[in-house]
């Protein structure tokens, strides 16, 4: 029962999510929306994954879901080269932090051609697809002008994610139960990434001090997750309210 709650909210938050994102990024040309979607989405995908396959037990449902992210990305940079005005005359200005990207991202293509380590070319593919995937996020935020408007939005997004987590990790102390024992994450974590629960409570040695007091991690992946979201949080909060006009600081 609390499964099948748990998966009815995760399709009433991510298919509205997905469509309305696809709607300004394929149909309107606002590809910058990409950067709102992977704001919402990212803090709860492994909870997302593990709720979708506790109840269907279907590995291609959480292969969809999985897949979610990469398709918003592909369809924002196909939006970003279509809509581009001048896309050939598009000014290229790299700073030092372009610079260091470029480089990792040269050592890893590197890394995936010499025959280093004992990974198959396969698992060097999909390693390097997953880094990209941190290069491609770095490139739309860094071409990306918000105005006043979408800048308060992004923020408001930030601050709703942390004020969420924090509410749902009150609720967790109360109770002195993980999220994450609702939500399959170990039976998806065994089942998909071949990793067996681990540790005192049946999740990962993650979820425990070295005397074996629980840490909590709210709907994200790990506690590790939820501190430095924590700390992502608390900066832009900060930001937000430095940078705000003082009869404004508190919106």
């Amino acid at each position: 029962m609390i499964s099948t709650v748990l998966f009815l909210l995760v399709l009433a938050g991510v298919v509205p999510l997905f469509l309305v994102t696809l709607k300004n990024v394929v149909f309107k040309g606002k590809w910058e929306h990409v950067i709102f979607f992977m704001c919402l989405y990212l803090p709860v995908y492994i909870t997302v994954l593990s709720i979708s396959y506790q109840t269907t037990g279907s590995t291609l449902v959480v292969a969809v879901f999985q897949y979610l992210k990469e398709i918003v990305l592909v369809l924002a940079l196909a939006s970003f080269i279509f809509f581009q005005r001048d896309i050939f005359d598009y000014g290229l200005r790299l700073n030092i932090v372009d610079k260091l990207f470029i480089a990792f991202f040269s050592l890893a293509f590197l890394y995936l051609l010499l025959p280093l380590g004992e990974a198959t070319f396969v698992n060097k593919l999909i390693y390097l697809k997953n880094s990209m995937l941190m290069g491609m996020l770095y490139f739309f935020g860094r071409n990306t002008v918000f105005d006043e408007d979408r800048t308060v939005m992004l923020f408001k997004c930030i601050m709703g994610i942390a004020v969420a987590a924090f509410a749902l990790n009150i609720v967790e102390k109360i109770l002195g139960v993980h999220f994450q024992s609702f939500t399959g994450y170990a039976a998806f974590n065994y089942a998909i990434n071949g990793m067996e629960p681990s540790g005192n409570y049946g999740l990962a040695w993650t979820f425990e001090t070295q005397t074996t007091a629980k840490r909590f991690a709210s709907f994200f992946s790990d506690p590790l997750e939820l501190a430095s979201s924590c700390l992502l949080g608390f900066s832009a909060g900060l930001i937000w309210y430095l940078t705000s006009k003082r009869e404004d600081a508190t919106i």
